[in-house]
């Protein structure tokens, strides 16, 4: 029997890794296509794509108030804003840029990755990280990659499964949150064409020599970010 197709269906399912485990319902409103958030602290138009979906969480006490948004396809683009407050004894820390790096490289790394990536995929981890401008803004990219964290689900010779993910992060602080927009990097629908059996080709007279790699070339995403980012109307 011949081997089955490698990409037999692909659904797209609400995405449990952008929002607290326990959210089982939208906590915000969307109303003529705009998200607002359940926190009043931003708006953003709800982004075009096939089949768009989306999928938030909020929590809050006494001192904190977290939640997370994401917007995705059928085709696997995602797009995301996760916030939390700011505590009152760190807010000084702010008016230096060395304590501002520091800060935000501290709320990614014990905050925002055990809370939304590592709670949902253990051993998601950070590949990259790089203090550097995103919209007049000083911020902290970075890059994560989770295991099994894509938002679609694929159906194959071998079951369903999720594949892996790729997240580029822009972290900022503004008034009273810190916040991290999300986007998928890692092209779900290349991987797995590339898993289909190859068709044979005659092989060319000469091999092109590789390019040298380009260690900066991760922090792209930021310039698809930009545009999502300009479309949000935030509420110091």
């Amino acid at each position: 029997m011949s081997p089955r197709p490698a990409v037999l269906v692909i659904i797209a399912l609400t995405l449990a890794l952008a929002v607290p485990a326990e959210a089982a319902r939208m906590q915000g409103k969307v109303k003529h296509g705009v998200y607002q958030s359940p926190s009043r602290n931003f708006t953003v138009p709800v982004p075009q794509g096939m089949g768009m979906k989306v999928s938030d969480g909020f929590q809050k006490d006494d001192q904190l108030q977290m939640g997370a948004v994401s917007f995705h396809d059928d085709w696997g683009n995602l797009q995301g804003i996760h916030y939390c407050t700011v505590p009152e004894q760190i807010k000084g820390n702010f008016a230096e840029p060395a304590k501002t790096e520091y800060e935000l490289v501290r709320w990614l790394e014990n905050f925002a990755m055990p809370a939304w990536f590592q709670s949902a995929s253990p051993q998601s981890r950070l590949l990259h990280s790089e203090f550097t401008k995103f919209e007049g803004l000083e911020v902290l990219a970075a890059e994560v990659e989770i295991p099994g964290g894509s938002a679609l689900v694929v159906q194959d010779a071998s079951g369903a499964h999720r594949p892996d993910s790729v997240r580029g992060l822009v972290v900022f602080r503004r008034g009273d949150y810190f916040y991290m927009l999300t986007t998928e990097t890692k092209s779900v629908l290349g991987d797995l064409i590339a898993t289909k059996p190859a068709q044979q080709a005659e092989a060319p007279a000469q091999a092109e020599p590789s390019p040298a790699p380009d260690d900066t070339a991760w922090i792209k995403f930021t310039d698809r970010l930009a545009p999502f980012y300009r479309t949000i109307t935030f509420v110091d």
